[in-house]
């Protein structure tokens, strides 16, 4: 039939290309000892746009170029972050005079902040058993360290005043939380990030998992027949292991690192991101969890006192809406009494932050951490009325939504607030990693890249050798 007669028929056009193809072939393969036939059928390489754009699509392209140029940034980030988690420990080792004790009496602390013009600062961090000092931070962005005395008689001392890039731990922060493109804020980082994330993403995908092989460490040989001996096989049937070329060696530390790091590197990356996308990220808890967005308090009213009496009125946690329209500075203050109200007001929980007033008559916002809380700057807020030291809003972290709860665990697990030491020095290691990876990869490249000419330079020399 006509039908199965057409299988058989052969074009002579493409049998006399395959004929040619086969004898250059062979010719070639009688040289040089090596070659073989190629078949007919077999499908030849074409090279072209469309060919380019294939191989940019995949995942080994993203993973290279993002890699070579994201990496160095992501590593002067995390590398800057892991110096950045013992920032309290290296102030102190820099500034000595920082070493003083702590004072948590209310009395005295007031004392420090009263003698302050209230109208230059924008908040002060408390005192604590990491951070004994209480550190205030000016509208310019420079931060005053100020002691605490520990009797009413002992004046307070400025023990440091700290500008912004004044030092190298200064300098560290900048690089972390801004890229030193301050006016973009955390724009800038939260886009490498989600960058990082789609580099470890694309490196796992070039290899697994058809290739999961790439996982075993590559050992020296000298170690591989340690090993050997350690589990009884005898010395003379262990085969002789070559060791590794360059290339194959910095290419497979860089996979079996990446891989068995990879949780490490999210956890980093990922909340990273997420602080520098805070509100879209509480937007999105909010939507999963069917909430309504946490918006900002408003400012409560002040309260009035007690008719016939200097005492504050009865303790209002409504937070209604009233606008302070008065323009004028803050001349005086009571911090010893807003202290000891805050703390009176909410005994098991610690106060981290105090916002200072910005016109006479505005209230006073401290930031206060709950024992359940991971949030090392708390959650929890504090609102007390700056005339009659009355508590005008007391919202607790733990009664807020849940979706917002949760978006407050994303600091604390960046930061290290939690899990203990062992949790800190895994946190310090991951901030090493990407230094790691990224010189492993580069070596890889660097050596893939010498073979390539060595090769180019052999196939030169044969070509010039056979004319």
């Amino acid at each position: 039939m006509p039908a199965q007669n057409s299988n058989r028929v052969h074009s002579p056009l493409s049998s006399q290309v395959s004929s040619e193809v086969n004898s250059q072939v062979s010719s070639h393969g009688n040289r040089a000892g090596a070659a073989q036939p190629v078949p007919a059928n077999a499908r030849q390489p074409q090279a072209g746009v469309s060919s380019r754009f294939r191989a940019l699509l995949r995942w080994r392209s993203w993973h290279r170029w993002l890699g070579l140029w994201l990496g160095a940034l992501l590593l002067l980030i995390c590398l800057s972050g892991s110096v950045l988690l013992f920032k309290n420990q290296l102030l102190q080792w820099q500034y000595p005079q920082l070493k003083i004790p702590l004072v948590t009496d209310s009395a005295l602390q007031g004392r420090v902040l009263d003698m302050l013009d209230q109208s230059q600062y924008g908040f002060a961090r408390l005192p604590h058993a990491q951070r004994p000092w209480l550190e205030l931070s000016r509208h310019d962005g420079t931060l005053e360290y100020w002691s605490v005395p520990s009797v009413a008689t002992e004046p307070p001392q400025l023990l440091l005043s700290r500008a912004p890039y004044s030092d190298a731990i200064d300098w560290c922060y900048q690089l972390h939380m801004y890229l030193f493109v301050k006016p973009w804020e955390h724009q800038l980082v939260g886009v490498v990030g989600l960058l990082a994330v789609l580099v470890l993403l694309s490196g796992l995908l070039t290899q697994w998992p058809r290739r999961w092989r790439m996982l075993k460490l590559p050992l020296p040989a000298t170690l591989s027949g340690w090993f050997s001996r350690r589990h009884g096989r005898p010395q003379a049937d262990s085969p002789v292991k070559r060791p590794l070329p360059a290339m194959q060696l910095y290419r497979q530390w860089h996979y079996v690192l990446g891989v068995c790091t990879l949780p490490l590197l999210l956890n980093v990356i990922l909340t990273g991101s997420a602080m520098s996308y805070n509100p879209q990220v509480q937007w999105l808890l909010s939507v999963v969890f069917d909430e309504a967005p946490v918006k900002a308090a408003v400012l409560p009213p002040t309260a009035p006192t007690a008719p016939g009496s200097s005492q504050p009125a009865a303790v209002s946690t409504t937070a209604s809406a009233a606008v302070l329209t008065q323009a004028e500075s803050v001349r005086s203050s009571q911090w010893g009494l807003w202290l000891y109200n805050a703390r009176m007001a909410l005994p098991e929980a610690e106060l981290r932050l105090a916002s200072f007033a910005k016109s006479a008559g505005d209230a006073v916002q401290f930031r206060a951490q709950l024992p359940e809380e991971w949030h090392p700057n708390g959650r929890t807020i504090i609102r007390i009325d700056s005339k009659s030291g009355a508590v005008l809003l007391l919202k607790k972290a733990t009664e807020l939504p849940r979706g917002f709860q949760i978006s407050q665990l994303i600091y604390p697990l960046h930061v290290a607030a939690v899990g203990g030491p062992v949790y800190l020095w895994l946190l310090f290691v991951s901030g090493l990693l990407p230094l790691l990876l990224w010189l492993l990869g580069y070596g890889w490249r660097r050596a893939r890249l010498r073979q390539e000419r060595q090769q180019a330079r052999l196939l030169q020399e044969k070509t010039n050798a056979g004319r």
